[in-house]
């Protein structure tokens, strides 16, 4: 059976973290990680030199002048 694991994964403003999230659903793991996409655009609205990657299973935001980032992907598991 497939599993679905969403990471949240940050470094910004002196603050940093990983969260994982598990499910059975690839549904439910998909609005999960919209829901990080989010939360990534909030933690970075206020860098201006930014390099933003945008992939089917991954959304990252690095700003280019102090590396400050966040990142969330999917991966599938067994």
């Amino acid at each position: 059976m497939k599993h679905y694991e969403v990471t949240l994964d940050y470094n910004c403003m002196d603050e940093s973290g990983t969260d994982t999230y598990r499910f059975s659903s690839r549904d439910k793991a998909i609005d999960k990680w919209c829901e990080c996409r989010e939360i990534i655009d909030e933690i970075m609205e206020g860098h201006d030199n930014v390099e933003r990657v945008e992939e089917d299973d991954f959304y990252g935001i690095l700003d280019r002048n102090n590396g400050d980032y966040a990142r969330t992907f999917i991966t599938e598991t067994h």
